[in-house]
C-alpha cells in the first residue's frame, strides 16, 4: 500500500499544473455552460468565486505553454484557491442548511444566493457550490503536493 501511495504522490507531483488545468478548466467551462446554455444568473456570491476560479484556469495555461517549472505559480495558484474555497463552502451552506440567515449582505433581501437552482441528483445537495469548492479543494491538495514534496 506503501508503495501504491508513493506512486501517486509522486505522479501528482510530476503532473500538478496539468491537473490543475484540468481541474480548472472544466469548472470554468461548466460554470459559463451553467449560465449561457441553462440560463441560470450567477448571483453575487457566484461571482465571487468565479473572481478566483477563473484565474486559476489562465495562470495554468500560462504556466503550461510556458514550461515554467517553478513554485511561484503553485503559490499563486493555493493564495486563489484558499481565497475561493470557504466562498464557495459558505454558498454551499447557505443553500443546504439554516446555519446562516437566508438574506445576505452578499445578495440583498432576494434570498438569491440561497436559492438552490440545480442540483446534481435532485434532492442530493450536491449543488454548484459544492462543485467549486471540490474544485478548489483538488487544486489546493495539488498544490500543496507539489510545494511541499518539492521542498525535500
Amino acid at each position: 500500500m506503501k508503495n501504491v501511495i508513493t506512486i501517486v504522490l509522486k505522479l501528482m507531483r510530476k503532473f500538478a499544473m496539468n491537473y490543475i488545468f484540468v481541474v480548472s478548466a472544466f469548472g470554468t467551462a461548466v460554470s459559463l455552460y451553467f449560465s449561457e446554455f441553462m440560463d441560470l444568473p450567477p448571483c453575487d456570491l457566484c461571482w465571487y468565486q468565479r473572481i478566483f476560479f477563473y484565474p486559476i484556469f489562465v495562470i495554468a495555461l500560462v504556466a503550461l505553454g510556458l514550461k515554467d517549472r517553478g513554485l511561484k505559480v503553485y503559490y499563486y495558484i493555493l493564495t486563489l484557491s484558499i481565497i475561493g474555497l470557504p466562498i464557495a463552502v459558505y454558498h454551499h451552506l447557505l443553500k443546504v442548511t439554516d446555519l446562516f440567515p437566508k438574506q445576505t449582505p452578499f445578495c440583498g433581501t432576494s434570498g438569491a444566493c440561497s436559492k438552490i437552482d440545480w442540483e446534481l441528483i435532485q434532492g442530493s445537495g450536491l449543488t454548484i457550490p459544492l462543485l467549486a469548492a471540490l474544485g478548489f479543494l483538488m487544486i489546493i491538495v495539488l498544490c500543496v503536493v507539489k510545494v511541499v514534496g518539492s521542498e525535500k
